[in-house]
């Protein structure tokens, strides 16, 4: 096996091997737009058998303070946080769980050599730190292997899954052991209230749906421009074409919530929400549009799951997900040691 790294965006073409599932490649290409926009330049660490087939990927974004990118590594590892000044995150930045593709019966080797040729690049380019944000738990020993073990920083997450036992909305409440009327009364509320609901293309509903999402992340602290969030929503909806729908309420003509389900084949996954909190209130709007909308359709189309982020949680544990542990793993520079012009063979 040989492992290396290479300058070129995903969008040069990986097309075998585990980058080539189209809902992999759609989101490594979102998150290299949008990386782009910000002045950042991603690479990627490629692992390859003596064929040359393509055994494994390993996105690395370098992280500067002074680039003002959204993506804070301390923020990552609970109240105490970490120092740096110049970091690398390793995996994807868009994605819960994080985007690592590996394939074989030798997986956990092809990710040890990935995070390790990863780590040498990191201190290769004089990052005080290397990251590598939410992990599964099927993953995260052989990444933790590959880390400087003196050093591992650790802290722990959780996202919400549902998995779609259900063909209607029926019987998901069926499927629940409480609070059934509520979430019937929820779901008579919204049908009842004047507003109405729409399926749009993200791409052509943009400066129109940033400004509610733009208003939801001001009230959560952030304070990205309205630009940024255009970006976002932007590069999201160029990245999922057709395997994406997006919801919005509208009051009249006018947008006054949206949410993104991305349909990622059996497994679907609920991406950003907006509103106007005051043209939505009373309406129960935000679970309608991110979780019974999503899963009805998921019913509908014989999904799978639904992956619904990792914010609001007990609410969502309430309404039927099951909660799945993410580990962040990090380690300081003063804890590796870079040996350059590596190749591993085998």
């Amino acid at each position: 096996m040989t492992v290396v790294d290479r300058s070129e965006p995903i969008t040069a073409g990986f097309t075998e091997g585990p980058a080539s599932h189209p809902h992999v490649a759609g989101e490594l290409v979102r998150v290299e737009r949008l990386y782009a926009a910000q002045g950042g330049e991603v690479r990627y660490v490629v692992a390859t058998d003596r064929g040359g087939r393509l055994r494994g990927l390993l996105p690395v974004y370098p992280v500067s303070r002074r680039s003002g990118s959204a993506v804070d590594p301390a923020e990552l590892f609970g109240p105490v946080g970490v120092r740096w000044e110049r970091a690398v995150c390793l995996g994807s930045l868009g994605t819960l769980p994080n985007v690592v593709t590996a394939c074989g019966p030798d997986r956990a080797e092809v990710l040890r050599a990935l995070f390790g040729r990863g780590v040498e690049l990191a201190a290769a380019a004089g990052a005080d730190f290397v990251c590598v944000p939410q992990l599964e738990d099927e993953i995260a020993p052989a990444v933790a292997a590959a880390l400087p073990a003196r050093s591992i920083a650790r802290s722990t997450s959780c996202d919400a899954v549902v998995d779609v036992t259900f063909t209607s909305f029926d019987g998901y409440l069926a499927s629940l052991p409480a609070r059934r009327r509520q979430f019937r009364r929820e779901r008579r509320r919204f049908a009842a209230s004047p507003l109405r609901l729409f399926e749009v293309s993200l791409v052509d509903a943009v400066r129109e749906l940033a400004p509610l999402l733009h208003n939801v992340e001001r009230k959560y602290g952030s304070r990205d421009a309205l630009e940024v969030h255009e970006i976002y929503l932007l590069t999201t909806g160029l990245a999922m074409r057709d395997s994406s729908t997006t919801l919005v309420a509208c009051r009249g003509r006018t947008p006054v919530a949206f949410s993104v389900i991305w349909e990622q084949g059996p497994d679907w996954s609920v991406r950003c929400w907006g509103c106007d909190y005051e043209l939505t209130g009373g309406t129960c709007a935000y679970f309608n549009l991110v979780f019974y909308e999503p899963l009805v359709r998921a019913a509908e189309r014989g999904v799978r799951s639904v992956n619904f982020g990792t914010e609001a949680l007990e609410p969502k544990r309430q309404r039927g997900a099951r909660l799945r542990r993410l580990t962040t793993l990090g380690a300081a520079a003063d804890s590796w040691t870079v040996r350059r012009g590596v190749a591993l063979e085998r």
